[in-house]
């Protein structure tokens, strides 16, 4: 029996062995396609000196037995170039919720807007990525990316296998992530 008397230990709560958790689940993304979104949480950060919301959403026509929890970085930073020049993805989501509010410079009138549409409905694209954080790689940005499907042509797997830094097989599961948001704007 190990002795276990010079460590200071605190006694533990009783486990449920009935309802024990084994191992662990994987729940697959959406498809990619138009869906519903209701944000339930904002925290904010600064990146790069501009204000940053992380957005937690759930996705409100989820499909059964789908993920229906979504993270979004909502950034103030302006596009610096492209066709969207001088958008940015924070105002992209304050248009697809229906916001009035159109904050100009100050970070505070962006949060205040932000926090306004908490709670509020949106629609969006959603799509597939695939990211590995060991390495710091993103394998895969789009659902098109992923392999496809050897028993059902028609679709993708939700995973990709890759090889690690010592040769090793592993497998990354697909995030599911919003594409854009439908402003709604003509």
């Amino acid at each position: 029996m190990a002795d276990l008397s010079g460590l200071k230990l605190r006694k533990l709560n009783k486990t449920n062995w009935d309802e024990y958790p084994v191992g662990g689940s994987f729940t697959p993304p959406h498809y990619p396609g138009i869906y519903t979104g209701r944000l339930k949480s904002l925290e904010f950060q600064s990146k790069d000196g501009f204000l940053t919301a992380v957005a937690d959403t759930i996705i409100e026509d989820a499909l059964e037995g789908r993920n229906v929890e979504l993270r979004d970085w909502l950034f103030t930073k302006p596009i610096q170039q492209g066709r969207r020049k001088g958008s940015c993805r924070a105002g992209d989501f304050l248009l697809a919720c229906g916001s009035e509010r159109r904050p100009g410079e100050d970070p505070q009138e962006w949060a205040d807007a932000l926090e306004e549409c908490v709670d509020g409905l949106f629609q969006f694209q959603l799509d597939w990525s695939c990211y590995d954080t060991e390495s710091s790689t993103e394998h895969a940005r789009n659902y098109e990316d992923f392999p496809v499907d050897p028993e059902n042509p028609d679709v993708r797997q939700p995973f990709i296998l890759i090889k690690d830094a010592d040769g090793n097989d592993k497998r990354l599961t697909a995030r599911q992530r919003v594409r854009y948001y439908i402003t709604n704007k003509v």
